[in-house]
């Protein structure tokens, strides 16, 4: 409480709380009381925070007070379409908890960012589409934002020294790895997943703004409705860029891919 009083003294209204189950960690209790407290003393600070789905599915009543207390971006983690990629990735969470998590945020006024990812090195061209119809689920749920992310092993990470070992890395620059890039022999071929990424990217938003659009969307209010509309402006003055980064940036990414990939299928 200090902390974000201090921070609102230093002229600050939002804060970021990087925890991924920040809503009820260490207990329920304990959150109840920080939220009740910030609620009480009428601080007036937003927040955005990390959370899991299985979590936020589970407790609706908690997400309320959230809200209340000034909760109004949520990340969600949720991965995959696929339950079996699910599995594999050892996340604990089913993909209707997903469903259920953006629902709740949305109903209680939060704008709501999905992270998904793409290429696990155990993925067919099956799962990875799992993914995508789930994001468009999720976006008719509520959902605002959607992050597809290339599956990535870490250096230092279990999986990256399981995937060396087994001869599937591709390189051991680092300047590829910034989870846009395919690093690793997969079930699909590298360039593939790097061309659903960006569709499925791309479409999201284009499917969700031409439906909002027609009045087929679902309806924010508050101070939601007015972030989002902020967040539209900023899109539409920035659409240059976003322009350039698709019809250059990337294809000059996707050759950068593609020498990777022959250079180390010819050893």
């Amino acid at each position: 409480m200090r902390e974000i009083e201090k921070a609102k003294e230093l002229g600050y209204n939002w804060v970021f709380f990087v925890d991924d189950i920040f809503v009820v960690w260490p207990n329920r209790s304990h959150r109840e009381k920080l939220f009740r407290e910030i609620i009480d003393r009428r601080i007036g600070i937003k927040f955005i925070a990390q959370m899991r789905a299985d979590v936020t599915a589970r407790n609706p009543d908690l997400v309320k007070m959230a809200a209340e207390a000034g909760l109004r971006v949520a990340f969600l983690g949720v991965e995959s379409g696929s339950q079996e990629t699910l599995r594999k990735m050892h996340k604990g969470i089913a993909v209707p908890d997903s469903i259920k998590a953006v629902k709740v945020l949305h109903q209680n006024g939060v704008i709501v960012l999905v992270g998904l990812i793409v290429g696990a090195p155990y993925e067919g061209f099956r799962e990875l589409m799992a993914t995508v119809r789930l994001s468009r689920e999720l976006a008719d749920a509520g959902a605002d934002g959607v992050q597809f992310s290339v599956y990535t092993p870490l250096p230092g990470t279990r999986v990256f020294v399981n995937l060396l070992r087994e001869g599937r890395i591709l390189t051991l620059n680092w300047d590829y790895y910034d989870l846009l890039t395919p690093v690793l022999r997969t079930r699909v071929n590298p360039l593939i997943v790097q061309l659903l990424s960006l569709y499925a990217n791309h479409s999201f938003y284009v499917r969700k703004y031409i439906k909002g659009k027609l009045g087929r969307g679902v309806r924010s209010q508050g101070d939601k409705a007015r972030l989002l509309r902020q967040a539209e402006k900023y899109m539409w003055r920035r659409l240059p860029h976003f322009a350039q980064v698709t019809l250059v940036d990337f294809p000059l990414s996707l050759i950068k891919t593609l020498l990777l990939y022959v250079r180390r299928e010819r050893g």
